[in-house]
């Protein structure tokens, strides 16, 4: 007899102004034994971003990162960063430039220039299980998540990924190896997790490849100007099964927004579309469904439910975030507006196909949010 299997794609699509949450990687190296009193954490959502620069020459830029670290503020002010102006340190063979380096903060991508800055604080250290990211799918503000950090309450003063392996294909199929002058890519940007700040933070580390002095070898850096807890993004997420859901059209809290979900074979019709755990209606043939977004509330969770055939039910979650500046530009929007756009900016709000939303700060905007099957997707608006 043949039985029902419900595949589950979570879809949280959330218009808020707080913070996410999710599932800490494996906890740092640093002792976090409780001396008594149980220890104050707070979380800090690690985000890859890449900004545009000799990626456009790429196919697939494929970087393999191993382990993430965050340093604590120690008793002294980090002297290397007392101006508040990014420096960089890009060169490993004598034909690379600092480009793209100004900014609040620094970076640094040959190991050496904070070993003073180092000595009064310490790193903390956190797998992430070789994630490999691909560059050429985070152009602009789009940023896929490392993982979720559980770490100790406090300042930090800086962040680091390590990368152990670089693959790039041009888009001729040439393949090339892409330098990295120290295993270690790191930006110092100081911030707090719990305390007087918020007890779960987002952080984005940026990076760019680029061609040393047009010589055909390729670099790959740090961007500090791109880097940061306050920096505007759209998550990307893409998950096995192929089924993704979005936002089409204008997001607003209260008013009418329209969802669609496809597949590898088109629009899919007769998804459950539930806001808020109300189910609140099912796709049409074309494979969306107009829902009303709650008005007045800080967050809104929408569910997609497909349905296959089969004997067992599994359901596979996946987070994604989306932040936009408040009343300034945010990755590439219109001036003024704290909205964000597609990445090509004369295509406007919500042209790019990856995960995204516009809004501005009365928190409207549009999204086209996409997110693989089985996932759990939020976004995130400034209010």
């Amino acid at each position: 007899m043949n039985s029902t299997r419900s595949a589950v794609l979570l879809v949280g699509l959330v218009v808020l102004a707080g913070c996410l949450s999710g599932t800490p990687l494996t906890s740092g190296t640093s002792d976090d034994t409780d001396r008594g009193d149980a220890a104050r954490t707070g979380t800090v959502n690690v985000y890859v971003s890449d900004q545009p620069n000799a990626i456009e020459a790429f196919s697939h830029l494929n970087v393999t990162i191993t382990e993430v670290g965050l340093r604590t503020a120690g008793d002294a002010d980090v002297e290397a960063n007392v101006s508040g102006n990014a420096s960089m340190n890009a060169s490993s063979d004598g034909n690379a430039t600092a480009a793209n380096a100004s900014g609040n903060g620094s970076a640094e991508i040959d190991g050496e220039a904070d070993a003073e800055a180092e000595a009064d604080g310490e790193w903390r250290t956190y797998d992430v299980d070789d994630r490999r990211v691909d560059l050429t799918e985070l152009l602009g503000a789009n940023a896929t998540l490392l993982g979720n950090v559980s770490v100790p309450e406090g300042t930090y003063t800086g962040v680091y990924v390590e990368v152990s392996e670089v693959n790039g294909t041009l888009k001729g199929g040439e393949r090339v190896n892409v330098k990295l002058p120290s295993d270690r890519l790191r930006v110092h940007d100081r911030f707090t997790v719990g305390g007087e700040g918020e007890s779960e933070v987002d952080f984005v580390f940026d990076m760019t490849v680029f061609e040393a002095g047009g010589s055909g070898k390729y670099v790959l850096k740090p961007v500090a100007e791109e880097s940061g807890v306050d920096q505007p993004f759209r998550a990307v997420a893409t998950a096995d099964a192929g089924v993704r859901a979005r936002f089409v059209g204008p997001v607003e809290a209260g008013e009418r927004a329209t969802v669609k979900v496809t597949g590898p074979g088109g629009p899919v019709a007769e998804a459950a579309v539930y806001v808020n755990g109300e189910r609140a209606g099912t796709t049409g043939g074309d494979g969306t469904v107009t829902v009303v977004l709650p008005d007045g509330e800080r967050s809104v969770n929408l569910r997609v439910e497909t349905r296959g055939s089969g004997e067992a039910t599994a359901t596979t979650s996946l987070d994604l975030a989306v932040r936009f500046g408040v009343g300034g530009d945010a990755a590439g929007g219109a001036a003024g507006s704290g909205g964000a756009s597609g990445d090509d900016a004369s295509a406007g709000a919500g042209a790019s196909a990856n995960a995204g939303t516009s809004a501005g700060a009365n928190g409207s905007g549009e999204s086209d949010a996409e997110v693989g099957a089985d996932a759990n997707a939020t976004v995130s608006v400034g209010t």
